[in-house]
Protein backbone atom coordinates (compact mmCIF):
# COMPACT_ATOMS: atom_id res chain seq x y z
CA UNK A 1 0.00 0.00 0.00
CA UNK A 2 2.79 2.70 0.85
CA UNK A 3 4.63 2.06 -2.05
CA UNK A 4 1.36 1.47 -4.23
CA UNK A 5 1.19 -2.04 -5.22
CA UNK A 6 -1.39 -4.37 -4.60
CA UNK A 7 -1.17 -8.03 -2.85
CA UNK A 8 -2.91 -9.68 -5.58
CA UNK A 9 -0.60 -8.30 -8.29
CA UNK A 10 2.73 -8.76 -6.38
CA UNK A 11 3.36 -12.17 -4.71
CA UNK A 12 5.70 -11.94 -1.87
CA UNK A 13 9.29 -12.94 -2.62
CA UNK A 14 9.10 -10.42 -5.62
CA UNK A 15 7.45 -7.27 -3.45
CA UNK A 16 11.31 -6.11 -2.77
CA UNK A 17 12.57 -6.15 -6.51
CA UNK A 18 8.91 -4.05 -7.47
CA UNK A 19 9.35 -1.86 -4.58
CA UNK A 20 12.97 -0.93 -5.63
CA UNK A 21 11.94 -0.57 -9.19
CA UNK A 22 9.62 2.76 -8.20
CA UNK A 23 12.67 4.26 -6.51
CA UNK A 24 12.89 7.81 -8.27
CA UNK A 25 15.83 7.64 -9.94
CA UNK A 26 18.02 10.70 -8.63
CA UNK A 27 17.25 8.42 -5.45
CA UNK A 28 18.25 4.80 -7.01
CA UNK A 29 21.99 4.25 -5.36
CA UNK A 30 20.77 4.91 -2.29
CA UNK A 31 17.88 3.08 -2.51
CA UNK A 32 20.18 -0.10 -3.68
CA UNK A 33 22.95 0.28 -1.32
CA UNK A 34 20.95 -2.47 0.79
CA UNK A 35 22.77 -5.11 -1.60
CA UNK A 36 26.58 -3.77 0.48
CA UNK A 37 24.35 -3.38 3.60
CA UNK A 38 23.77 -7.62 3.47
CA UNK A 39 27.30 -8.07 2.43
CA UNK A 40 28.82 -6.35 5.17
CA UNK A 41 25.92 -6.99 7.76
CA UNK A 42 25.42 -3.50 8.61
CA UNK A 43 22.44 -1.43 9.74
CA UNK A 44 20.45 0.37 7.39
CA UNK A 45 18.68 3.17 10.07
CA UNK A 46 16.36 6.07 8.43
CA UNK A 47 17.32 5.53 5.16
CA UNK A 48 15.01 8.38 3.02
CA UNK A 49 14.36 8.46 -1.02
CA UNK A 50 11.76 8.98 -2.86
CA UNK A 51 9.24 7.04 -5.13
CA UNK A 52 7.21 7.64 -8.06
CA UNK A 53 3.84 5.45 -7.73
CA UNK A 54 2.50 3.70 -11.18
CA UNK A 55 0.25 7.38 -11.66
CA UNK A 56 3.11 9.51 -11.53
CA UNK A 57 2.90 10.87 -7.17
CA UNK A 58 6.36 11.80 -5.80
CA UNK A 59 6.06 10.14 -2.15
CA UNK A 60 8.95 10.24 0.61
CA UNK A 61 9.21 6.71 2.03
CA UNK A 62 12.21 6.04 5.39
CA UNK A 63 13.68 2.82 5.84
CA UNK A 64 14.81 1.38 9.06
CA UNK A 65 16.06 -2.35 9.05
CA UNK A 66 18.90 -4.65 11.18
CA UNK A 67 20.05 -8.02 11.12
CA UNK A 68 17.61 -10.81 12.68
CA UNK A 69 19.28 -13.69 12.02
CA UNK A 70 22.68 -12.87 10.37
CA UNK A 71 24.06 -13.06 7.87
CA UNK A 72 20.51 -12.74 5.58
CA UNK A 73 17.73 -12.06 7.25
CA UNK A 74 16.52 -8.44 7.94
CA UNK A 75 13.85 -6.96 10.11
CA UNK A 76 12.93 -3.41 9.50
CA UNK A 77 9.93 -1.01 8.59
CA UNK A 78 8.69 0.97 5.55
CA UNK A 79 7.16 4.21 6.23
CA UNK A 80 5.74 6.94 4.09
CA UNK A 81 6.64 10.49 5.62
CA UNK A 82 5.56 13.06 2.68
CA UNK A 83 3.84 15.15 4.65
CA UNK A 84 6.48 15.13 7.04
CA UNK A 85 8.67 15.81 4.31
CA UNK A 86 7.09 18.86 2.70
CA UNK A 87 6.83 20.37 5.92
CA UNK A 88 10.66 20.54 6.73
CA UNK A 89 10.90 21.67 3.07
CA UNK A 90 8.66 24.41 3.45
CA UNK A 91 10.54 25.42 7.18
CA UNK A 92 13.78 25.22 5.16
CA UNK A 93 12.41 27.43 2.44
CA UNK A 94 11.01 29.94 5.54
CA UNK A 95 14.29 30.21 7.06
CA UNK A 96 16.00 30.60 3.72
CA UNK A 97 14.02 33.53 3.05
CA UNK A 98 14.86 34.91 6.49
CA UNK A 99 18.38 34.38 6.46
CA UNK A 100 17.94 36.23 3.13
CA UNK A 101 16.35 39.24 4.71
CA UNK A 102 19.04 39.59 7.06
CA UNK A 103 21.22 39.53 4.85
CA UNK A 104 19.77 42.59 3.04
CA UNK A 105 19.58 43.59 5.91
CA UNK A 106 23.00 43.66 7.16
CA UNK A 107 21.50 42.08 10.65
CA UNK A 108 22.36 38.40 12.33
CA UNK A 109 20.00 37.67 15.58
CA UNK A 110 21.53 35.76 18.21
CA UNK A 111 20.70 34.35 22.68
CA UNK A 112 23.74 35.73 24.43
CA UNK A 113 24.50 33.40 27.58
CA UNK A 114 26.49 36.56 29.90
CA UNK A 115 27.34 33.82 32.61
CA UNK A 116 28.77 31.66 29.62
CA UNK A 117 29.43 34.16 27.07
CA UNK A 118 28.24 31.92 24.87
CA UNK A 119 26.47 32.38 21.97
CA UNK A 120 23.26 30.94 19.53
CA UNK A 121 23.05 32.95 16.67
CA UNK A 122 22.02 32.80 12.90
CA UNK A 123 24.27 32.19 10.31
CA UNK A 124 24.45 36.08 9.12
CA UNK A 125 26.69 36.61 12.35
CA UNK A 126 29.26 35.18 10.23
CA UNK A 127 29.38 38.07 7.07
CA UNK A 128 28.68 40.81 9.79
CA UNK A 129 31.90 39.76 11.74
CA UNK A 130 33.78 38.78 8.83
CA UNK A 131 35.31 35.87 10.57
CA UNK A 132 38.14 34.05 8.55
CA UNK A 133 36.68 30.45 6.79
CA UNK A 134 39.83 28.45 9.17
CA UNK A 135 38.28 28.82 12.69
CA UNK A 136 36.19 27.00 14.31
CA UNK A 137 33.27 28.53 14.92
CA UNK A 138 30.96 27.16 18.03
CA UNK A 139 28.17 28.90 20.05
CA UNK A 140 30.90 28.04 22.75
CA UNK A 141 33.57 29.97 21.33
CA UNK A 142 31.90 32.87 19.05
CA UNK A 143 31.38 35.41 22.04
CA UNK A 144 34.93 34.79 22.87
CA UNK A 145 35.99 35.60 19.04
CA UNK A 146 33.54 39.00 19.08
CA UNK A 147 35.27 40.28 22.43
CA UNK A 148 38.82 40.12 20.42
CA UNK A 149 37.50 41.75 17.70
CA UNK A 150 36.24 44.78 19.60
CA UNK A 151 37.81 48.10 18.89
CA UNK A 152 40.07 48.96 22.70
CA UNK A 153 38.28 52.67 22.77
CA UNK A 154 34.99 50.47 22.91
CA UNK A 155 35.59 47.73 25.55
CA UNK A 156 33.97 50.15 27.89
CA UNK A 157 30.71 50.15 26.08
CA UNK A 158 30.64 46.15 26.07
CA UNK A 159 31.52 46.65 30.18
CA UNK A 160 28.65 48.78 30.48
CA UNK A 161 26.23 46.84 28.46
CA UNK A 162 27.42 43.83 30.34
CA UNK A 163 26.44 45.39 33.92
CA UNK A 164 22.95 46.59 32.78
CA UNK A 165 21.96 43.06 31.66
CA UNK A 166 23.50 42.10 35.45
CA UNK A 167 21.02 44.85 36.86
CA UNK A 168 18.23 43.23 35.37
CA UNK A 169 17.98 46.10 32.67
CA UNK A 170 16.12 45.33 28.94
CA UNK A 171 15.63 47.24 25.81
CA UNK A 172 19.31 48.16 25.34
CA UNK A 173 21.04 49.56 22.19
CA UNK A 174 24.71 50.70 21.69
CA UNK A 175 27.19 51.16 19.03
CA UNK A 176 30.57 50.20 19.08
CA UNK A 177 33.40 49.01 16.63
CA UNK A 178 34.94 45.58 15.24
CA UNK A 179 38.12 45.45 14.07
CA UNK A 180 38.16 42.80 11.32
CA UNK A 181 40.93 40.16 10.35
CA UNK A 182 42.39 42.31 7.69
CA UNK A 183 43.03 45.56 9.58
CA UNK A 184 39.49 47.21 8.89
CA UNK A 185 37.54 49.06 11.63
CA UNK A 186 33.50 48.21 11.34
CA UNK A 187 30.45 50.01 12.83
CA UNK A 188 27.72 47.21 14.79
CA UNK A 189 24.80 48.49 16.62
CA UNK A 190 24.20 45.67 19.03
CA UNK A 191 19.94 45.95 20.53
CA UNK A 192 19.26 43.61 22.92
CA UNK A 193 15.32 42.66 24.27
CA UNK A 194 13.67 39.95 26.01
CA UNK A 195 15.39 38.02 28.51
CA UNK A 196 14.73 33.86 28.52
CA UNK A 197 16.24 33.15 31.44
CA UNK A 198 18.40 34.78 34.46
CA UNK A 199 21.62 36.28 32.28
CA UNK A 200 20.27 35.02 28.95
CA UNK A 201 19.10 37.29 26.98
CA UNK A 202 17.91 37.64 22.83
CA UNK A 203 18.93 40.22 20.30
CA UNK A 204 20.13 41.53 17.16
CA UNK A 205 23.45 42.96 16.10
CA UNK A 206 23.61 44.89 12.73
CA UNK A 207 26.65 46.41 10.06
CA UNK A 208 26.20 50.05 10.53
CA UNK A 209 29.18 50.98 8.50
CA UNK A 210 27.63 52.93 5.86
CA UNK A 211 24.74 54.60 8.52
CA UNK A 212 27.87 56.02 10.17
CA UNK A 213 29.55 56.97 6.93
CA UNK A 214 26.36 58.93 6.32
CA UNK A 215 26.57 60.60 9.87
CA UNK A 216 29.58 61.61 9.34
CA UNK A 217 29.00 63.57 6.22
CA UNK A 218 25.67 64.72 7.13
CA UNK A 219 27.71 66.19 10.20
CA UNK A 220 30.24 68.18 7.85
CA UNK A 221 27.81 69.29 5.81
CA UNK A 222 25.96 71.02 8.68
CA UNK A 223 29.19 72.57 9.78
CA UNK A 224 29.81 73.57 6.26
CA UNK A 225 26.16 75.38 6.48
CA UNK A 226 26.86 76.23 10.11
CA UNK A 227 30.22 77.97 8.65
CA UNK A 228 28.70 80.00 5.60
CA UNK A 229 25.48 81.16 7.59
CA UNK A 230 28.30 82.73 10.17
Amino acid sequence: RIHGLKPEDVSPDQLMVKSLELVHPEDRNQAWNLKDLIQHQGSWNQNEYRILKAEGEERWIRITCDFFEAPYTLIGTAQDITEERQKSIEKDRQTSLLNEGEYVSKTAAFIWDVTTNSVIHSPSIYNIYEFPPELEIQDENVGEYIGKMIHPDDLEQISTISRKIQDGESEIEGDFRIIVPDGRIKWIRMRLGKFLGELQVVGAVQDIKDLKIGETRLAQTNAELAQLIY
